[in-house]
């Protein structure tokens, strides 16, 4: 029972830095980052003119063609790319009033339950119930998509 309770704790916490990473931006900020650091690395290149073993003269180390495959097939990337599609999915499935409750309580400055509570004219304690049981909604019908 309580390794249950504990896997439910785990698993909520994911959920809230899912909600946090897509409605404070951070999702997009880090995405746009690891693009462009993809795209364009700082590594300097090897400046050993003399002496070494030449590996593959016809493919450079850099082309275009070796960056798009890291571009594809980097994890984190595609990671970043499946947690905000699966909320955008969530997102457009629910209702306009549930869609606010997270984007005020899950940006980068959240706002207090009080606030909201007026905003959205519901009792705290109602609007904590909704956001728990959105969270429990969202668990479910998270999933990966595979790719065949």
């Amino acid at each position: 029972m309580t390794a249950l309770l504990s896997e439910r704790a785990v698993m909520r916490t994911k959920v809230d830095k899912c909600f946090y990473g897509y409605f404070s931006g951070q999702f997009k900020n880090e995405y746009e980052w690891r693009l462009k650091n993809l795209k364009h690395p700082t590594s300097r290149a090897d400046e050993n003119v003399g002496g070494g073993k030449l590996e593959n003269v016809n493919t450079a180390k850099e082309s275009t063609e070796n960056r798009i495959i890291k571009v594809e097939d980097d994890e984190r990337l595609n990671e970043i790319i499946r947690l905000i599609d699966a909320v955008d999915r969530f997102v457009r499935i629910i209702d306009h009033d549930e869609v606010e409750l997270l984007r005020m309580r899950y940006k980068r400055h959240p706002d207090k339950w009080n606030f909201i509570s007026v905003k959205l004219c519901k009792s705290d304690r109602q609007l904590q119930d909704d956001l728990k049981s959105l969270k429990a909604e969202f668990l479910a019908s998270y999933y990966y998509p595979v790719d065949n």
